[in-house]
């Protein structure tokens, strides 16, 4: 190779420049930062009420978009997040397909919410010259020129605490992709209002999810939760919400004791986990004639419940038997087993009941479970363990990469979900939310959907009420959703539940979707 003019000079450039680069507006008292991809992110950074905006070096992790050189990564904290790459070298230009030589211009406005980013970018494979693309720094959609004037427009902040790391981290990332692929859609549209939202990491600790919501309502001025993530996260704020402190919108968990008619600030969009496991046992027994069952649960208030459910759907189903033995004089009649398998969810060995599943040889193993807990059981029991046997689980356990774990072992599997199938359904709900991941470069889950039919009918709530938007004009509105068609899904409130949707589909070993 020829040796780089001015190699020296220009290093010794670089060596100057500073780690981090923060600037402060002196008018508005907002706050953003800039750095490149190695430097760790300070949790300071993003409970900093005044820190909007963190533009970072190369980042590519949950996106499929070719690359600009700019891209919006969503919200964190209280900060938009974007990425830049600037440099098409020839690592980048083979595996990820990136030949644009690219830098960013930022134009400070009246605030950093009013601020322009303007990328420009060429093609190196041509002699096309520079073309340049205004952003909205914390909207992150595309502007059509330098103006970014939002002073006449209403910011409406929704608080959420999600799993992001941690045990149940999968799916919360896919729930937070779908809420911010509604979002995305929402404000490019000419509103006169803007939705932000001020996401915290809980990791599924109830500790943390609970600090999380006193910074948002003590130090944000939010009393408005949206979908998070979890049943013992959302135990243990549950007092907050029965106070009226609070509302909660469209929670992700099924437990049935959120589903009570007199907590009254909650509303679901789904149905409970009690529906979901009657379906499940139901199919098991009914279609695929199994009778021996292995129940692992984590022991709290997450998988203790569901078990009870499941234990309450097999004993029914054995005096239905019993009653159907008694009429007809039958035969041979196969009574019905099962085990219990809790765990603790501090838990991390596995063996004992892996043992114990060895023994009693169940003919399915379902799992009121999470993530990791699973995953070491299977690997205890070995993926040979589950030729002819079946594994099923709910909707909470399941995430894209718990998929692609399953399917690289061969390992048949059941499951109930809560949404149409994402990859193929001809709702026009599904339709809609696959051309917008599409667009956006994002990955396409249950989880996804669930997180963008959330976001979609709270937008929805927005439209049909008055300004001053309030928890209780909102609750009202989905109070009095009935028979109503929402881009192809059935809704109507259940005022004895709390919930929206009665809908359940079952995805076969066969990947078929059979909607209950």
């Amino acid at each position: 190779f020829k040796s780089v003019p001015l190699v020296k000079e220009i290093n010794k450039f670089f060596s100057t420049l500073s780690d981090i680069l923060y600037i402060n507006h002196d008018n508005s008292k907002e706050k953003m930062c800039c750095f490149y991809s190695d430097v760790e992110i300070k949790k300071d950074f993003l409970f900093d009420i005044n820190m909007q905006l963190i533009l970072k070096g190369e980042q590519r992790t949950g996106t499929l978009q070719e690359v600009d050189g700019l891209s919006f990564m969503g919200y964190l904290g209280n900060t938009s997040q974007w990425s830049l790459l600037s440099c098409p070298i020839h690592v980048y230009q083979k595996f990820f397909g990136f030949y644009k030589d690219a830098f960013v211009e930022l134009l400070i406005g009246s605030s950093i919410s009013n601020s322009v980013f303007t990328l420009h970018n060429r093609d190196v494979r041509t002699k096309h010259l520079f073309k340049r693309t205004h952003y909205s720094p914390i909207f992150g959609y595309e502007l059509k020129s330098k103006n970014n004037d939002i002073s006449n427009k209403k910011i409406i902040k929704i608080g959420c605490t999600l799993s992001l790391s941690g045990i149940i981290g999968p799916l919360g990332r896919e729930a937070k992709a779908g809420l911010e692929a509604a979002l995305a859609l929402f404000n490019k549209e000419d509103n006169n209002i803007l939705i932000k939202p001020i996401i915290f990491d809980d990791g599924y600790i109830p500790r943390r999810a609970y600090c999380n919501v006193e910074i948002l309502c003590e130090k944000y001025g939010i009393d408005i939760i949206f979908m998070p993530t979890g049943t013992p996260t959302l135990s243990s704020y549950l007092n907050m919400v029965e106070s009226g402190k609070i509302a909660v919108l469209f929670p992700y968990t099924g437990g049935p004791q959120f589903r009570k008619p007199e907590i009254k600030n909650i509303i679901h969009f789904r149905p409970s986990y009690n529906i979901e496991v009657k379906h499940m046992i139901d199919y098991l027994i009914e279609k695929r004639k199994l009778k021996g069952f292995a129940f692992f649960y984590q022991d709290d208030s997450y998988g203790h419940p569901v078990a009870i459910a499941a234990h309450k759907e097999l004993r029914m189903r054995e005096i239905t038997k019993s009653v159907d033995f008694l009429f007809s004089q039958k035969r041979g009649m196969k009574k019905i087993k099962w085990l219990d398998l809790p765990y603790l969810r501090t838990q991390v060995n596995f063996s004992t009941e892996a043992k114990k599943i060895t023994e009693f040889m169940p003919e399915t193993i379902g799992c009121f479970s999470t993530h990791f807990p699973t995953i070491e059981l299977i690997n205890q029991l070995g993926s040979k363990y589950f030729l002819g046997r079946f594994f099923f689980g709910i909707t909470f356990l399941y995430s894209d990469a718990f998929r692609k774990f399953l399917d690289e072992r061969g390992i048949k599997s059941v499951f109930s979900f809560v949404v149409p199938n994402p990859e193929s359904s001809l709702l026009e709900i599904a339709k809609e939310h696959r051309s917008i991941m599409k667009k956006l470069g994002r990955y396409t889950s249950v989880n996804s959907l669930e997180g963008y039919i959330g976001t979609l009918l709270f937008i929805e709530a927005l439209k049909h009420i008055k300004f001053p938007f309030t928890k209780e004009k909102i609750i009202e509105y989905l109070e009095n959703i009935k028979n109503y068609s929402f881009k192809g899904l059935k809704l109507n409130f259940d005022p004895t539940t709390r919930e929206l949707s009665k809908s359940i589909w079952l995805k076969t070993p066969e990947n078929k979707w059979i909607k209950k």
